[in-house]
């Protein structure tokens, strides 16, 4: 063990030289921990990861031109990673300047926020990206075209279109007057990972 501490089967070679002796594998693990040379060789602990921390929100847009809105072209669309609350912001532009009016209302009503993830695109700079600074809030950038880096957002925002042109086909009327309402449907139903409602779960808090 002290001619080389780093091979990886020097416990269990030291407790094949001494197990005859009656000393147990547990013994010799608590030794070798023991030692300044084994503790060195530890990587050190990473930081915590504050992804799963509330206040860690991914955001997105939506294109909803086909459901011919008048109140809106597009959607801001935001979940906290932590509770999977969604909420949405109707936008009748993707312009840095309308996200950035629509991403202060939503600063407002959720003032947990400490990080914000967004991908690339251009409506996520300019006016954003000096809001975010002035409230000291981490801009965290994803690659565009990515769903696995804002999966969390991509599903929100996947249940929430079926749900506004499953409404509009059945109805024929325009479901953006109603987004609340829609909404707050989504957040009262369980999640399939945490099993607890995301309304519920950011009660908890």
């Amino acid at each position: 063990f002290y001619e080389s501490p780093k091979h990886t089967n020097s416990r269990d070679s030291l407790f094949r030289a001494v197990r005859e002796f009656g000393i147990t594998r547990s013994y010799v693990d608590k030794f070798i921990r023991s030692q300044p040379d084994w503790q060195i060789l530890q990587r050190p602990v990473k930081p915590k990861n504050t992804r799963f921390d509330p206040g860690y929100v991914q955001i997105d847009t939506i294109d909803i031109r086909n459901l011919e809105s008048e109140d809106a072209n597009y959607l801001l669309t935001c979940t906290d990673i932590y509770t999977r609350k969604l909420w949405a912001y109707p936008l009748e532009s993707l312009k840095a300047s309308d996200v950035a009016a629509q991403l202060q209302k939503f600063l407002n009503s959720y003032k947990l926020t400490k990080t914000i993830q967004s991908d690339n695109k251009n409506e996520f700079k300019d006016q954003v990206a000096t809001l975010l600074e002035k409230q000291n809030i981490t801009h965290v950038k994803s690659k565009s075209a990515t769903p696995t880096s804002q999966s969390q957002i991509e599903r929100k925002n996947g249940t929430l279109k079926r749900a506004l042109y499953g409404y509009k086909q059945k109805t024929g009327n325009d479901p953006i007057p109603e987004l609340q309402s829609f909404l707050d449907s989504l957040n009262l139903q369980p999640n399939k990972n945490t099993k607890v409602a995301p309304a519920a779960r950011r009660n908890k808090l």
